[in-house]
C-alpha cells in the first residue's frame, strides 16, 4: 500500500471514553455506544440551496480526487486500513466499528449538501417489520421469529429533487356520446330496436402552465426500485444543511444515477401529470390522442440524502428484502410463502367444500 493514499475523514469520538458516537436517531445527538455518553452538535440553519439545471456541468466539476476509484483511510481506534469506494459516503469500519464519513471537498461529482436525519430508530423500524410479517398469514414461522433478530442497517440512499417552471399547449381529440336507435334481429330470428350508443370526435386545444415543486426520484441503483418507491415520499421540511454528525453510526452511498438521468424520470412523471390535466380540463366523454408540447422555463435541482433501514434475508435458498423510511416509519418488502401453510389452506378449503357438498346432499346435519 506504499502508492496508496491515506485520507483523512470526518469521525466523532467520545469525550469521556474515547468511544465511537453514533448519530441518534432517538435524540437527536450523538451517542455513545460504549457508555452511552450523549454530546449534542451544532445544527445549521443554512439555507437549503437549489442549482441551475442547465448548469449542471459547472457543478459537476470535482473539488477533489480520490486515488483512482477508491480512497485508503486509517482507523484512528483500531489502525486497520479501509477502502472507501467511490460510491460510498460513509462507512463503518469492519473490525471495530468506527464510523468514516468523507469529507465534502474529497468528493467526485457533485455533493450532498443537505440530509433528512434519522428519526425512526433500529427498534422501532424491527417492530414494524414483525407487525409486517404478523399479518403476512402465509408467511413461514421461522421467518417471523428471525425478524426479531437485529438485521437491519442504516443507510442513506441519495435521492435528486428538481422544480420546473413548465408552461405547455396541448391538442387532442375529444369525444361526445350520442345514441341511435337501430333495428337488430335477436338469437330468435325476431326483429327489435335498441339505442346504440357512438362517438363524435372533435379536435381540441389550449394552453396552461404548471409549477412542479420538489419531485423526488432516487438516485440509486443498488436497492429494488420497487420497493424503495413504495417507502415514498420523503418529508422534505425536515432537510437539515449537510452534517457529518448525522452519517456517523450509518452507511451512505454516492449516487449511482447522476443527476441528468434523474431529470429524465421527473420529466415523465411532469408529463404524465400534464396529461391528467388536460383530461381534467377537456370537457367530453372520453378523450385520446393527447399531444403536449412542453417548454420547462427554469428547472432547478438539488443533491439530498435521505434515511432508509434495510434488512436483507434468505429463505429457501432465495434473498428476499424489507425496507422501512427512517424518516416516516412507512415499510414495504416482500416476504416468502410457505408451501406447508398453502397446502394446509387448501386442504381445509377443499375439506370445508366437501362438508357444504354433503349437508346439501345428505339432507341432514352429521352426527
Amino acid at each position: 500500500m506504499e502508492n496508496d493514499i491515506i485520507k483523512d475523514t470526518d469521525k466523532f469520538p467520545c469525550p469521556s471514553c474515547g468511544g465511537n458516537m453514533h448519530f441518534d436517531p432517538e435524540s437527536g445527538m450523538l451517542k455513545c455506544e460504549y457508555c452511552d455518553n450523549t454530546s449534542d452538535f451544532e445544527k445549521l440553519n443554512d439555507e437549503i440551496k437549489e442549482y441551475d439545471f442547465r448548469k449542471v456541468d459547472e457543478q459537476e466539476v470535482p473539488v477533489g480526487e480520490w486515488a483512482g476509484d477508491s480512497i485508503n483511510i486509517k482507523c484512528e481506534s483500531c489502525g486497520a486500513q479501509t477502502v472507501i469506494t467511490d460510491d460510498t459516503i460513509s462507512r463503518e469500519c469492519a473490525f471495530c466499528g468506527s464510523s468514516h464519513i468523507v469529507k465534502l471537498e474529497e468528493m467526485k461529482g457533485i455533493s450532498p449538501e443537505s440530509v433528512i436525519p434519522f428519526s425512526i430508530t433500529k427498534k422501532q423500524a424491527t417492530e414494524s417489520l414483525s407487525k409486517w410479517l404478523g399479518k403476512r398469514m402465509m408467511a413461514p414461522r421461522k421467518l417471523k421469529k428471525e425478524s426479531r433478530k437485529d438485521k437491519f442497517k442504516g443507510m442513506y440512499i441519495p435521492y435528486w429533487t428538481y422544480d420546473s417552471d413548465t408552461v405547455y399547449t396541448y391538442t387532442a381529440q375529444a369525444g361526445d356520446y350520442y345514441y341511435v336507435t337501430e333495428t337488430v334481429r335477436g338469437a330468435d330470428g325476431k326483429m327489435s330496436t335498441q339505442q346504440v350508443r357512438k362517438i363524435r370526435w372533435r379536435m381540441v386545444s389550449g394552453a396552461s402552465a404548471k409549477y412542479f415543486d420538489d419531485i423526488q426520484v432516487y438516485a440509486t441503483n443498488k436497492v429494488e426500485k420497487g420497493l424503495l418507491k413504495r417507502t415514498e415520499p420523503y418529508g422534505l421540511g425536515k432537510l437539515h444543511p449537510f452534517q457529518a454528525q448525522f452519517l456517523s453510526g450509518f452507511n451512505a452511498e454516492r449516487y449511482s444515477i447522476d443527476v441528468k438521468e434523474g431529470w429524465k424520470e421527473a420529466e415523465q412523471y411532469i408529463l404524465s401529470v400534464l396529461r391528467d390535466d388536460v383530461r381534467q380540463a377537456v370537457h367530453a366523454d372520453e378523450i385520446r390522442n393527447i399531444v403536449l408540447n412542453v417548454n420547462h422555463k427554469a428547472i432547478k435541482y438539488k443533491h439530498i440524502l435521505v434515511p432508509l433501514w434495510i434488512a436483507g434475508y434468505t429463505y429457501a435458498g432465495k434473498k428476499y428484502q424489507v425496507m422501512v423510511n427512517g424518516e416516516n416509519g412507512k415499510i414495504a418488502g416482500r416476504a416468502p410463502v410457505s408451501a406447508w401453510k398453502v397446502l394446509m389452506l387448501i386442504l381445509g378449503i377443499a375439506a370445508f367444500i366437501a362438508l357444504l357438498y354433503w349437508l346439501f346432499t345428505s339432507g341432514s346435519p352429521p352426527m
